[in-house]
């Protein structure tokens, strides 16, 4: 059975990427570039302090803490926040066996890594994170967490057959593993579907629609999943997730609708009627409302999307 998250992840078609390792100690201090997807690093040994324009002030990660940083922010790296950072590239640049050197290179080390996920459904998913998620060691799940970044740098320093492949799978299990952590620990103190997760009864609801989202939910019947009184489940629901039962569910539909519609693999009316609808003008009506493009469209620049994404690959360099 697929729970929400997997749900998300699924349709985002997420991927983990390997970034890079850092090696410092003594006086250090370097400034990472922007990254152009959600990037990943954690403290496998020694501690160093955190600066972004997200933070309010300078964090403290020791080891087996981690943070996840979305895209668009440089950050800072060091051993002190009062010291003037380096630019990344110059040691990066100078790395050994894919680890760059910072200070005098002893005491700190630090993995890094990103997750790739599809524009649109990958919005669904980031925009119920903070800007800069950090998860301490002693965190909900962070046992698992912590085997997981271990198993990360070393198969980052391994030579053995598979070793990119399992890293990068390795990559893709740290982040799914702190945006579980962070969800244990209470999650986000705004509305969205993370935060319903995080009600037993709400959870209910929402594990349903992502269980049978062709279903034709209705207002009664996700109360009943939840264990509630219509009004009570409603009220809540919204107060949680920041929308209605039905907004939810239909949009979740939809969104589903347009993750198949972008692999190709299916035409336009069997996606109809696998979402629940009883003809393909209703899809098309209810699609374009959201979307603001008809769903033929929507999977031929999909189509070609992919067919340019290929002739670039393809073409020699």
């Amino acid at each position: 059975m697929i729970d929400v998250l997997s749900s998300v992840l699924a349709l985002a078609n997420a991927k983990g990427r390997v970034s890079g390792r850092l090696r410092a100690g003594g006086d250090w201090a370097v400034r990472l570039p922007a990254p152009e997807i959600p990037k990943f690093n954690a403290v496998i040994e020694g501690s160093c302090w955190l600066e972004t324009s997200a933070l309010e002030a300078p964090v403290r990660l020791d080891r087996g803490d981690a943070f996840l940083l979305q895209d668009g922010q440089s950050y800072v790296l060091s051993s002190d926040p009062a010291l003037v950072p380096v630019d990344a590239r110059r040691i990066f640049d100078a790395a050994v066996d894919g680890i760059a050197t910072a200070g005098d290179g002893e005491g700190t080390f630090l993995v890094g890594g990103q997750i790739e996920l599809d524009a649109r459904m990958g919005s669904f998913l980031l925009d119920q994170l903070p800007r800069v998620l950090i998860l301490r060691a002693g965190a909900a799940d962070s046992g698992n967490l912590g085997w997981a970044l271990q198993a990360l740098a070393q198969e980052l320093g391994s030579s053995e057959p598979g070793q990119s492949l399992l890293a990068e799978h390795l990559a893709q299990m740290v982040v799914i593993l702190m945006i579980r952590g962070y969800h244990g620990a209470g999650g986000t103190a705004f509305p969205g579907w993370l935060r319903g997760l995080a009600d037993d009864r709400i959870g209910r609801a929402l594990r349903a629609v992502h269980r049978d989202p062709a279903r034709g939910w209705t207002v009664e019947l996700l109360a009943g999943e939840a264990g509630m009184s219509r009004s009570s489940f409603a009220d809540r629901f919204a107060r949680l997730v920041g929308c209605t039962p039905i907004a939810y569910a239909t949009d979740w539909r939809l969104q589903r609708a347009a993750g198949h519609l972008a692999s190709g693999r299916s035409s336009v009316a069997t996606i109809a009627a696998d979402s629940g609808y009883g003809s393909e003008s209703a899809f098309g009506f209810a699609f374009r409302r959201r979307f603001g493009t008809t769903p033929a469209r929507f999977q031929r620049e999909a189509r070609q999307r992919r067919e340019g994404t290929i002739a670039q690959l393809s073409a020699p360099a």
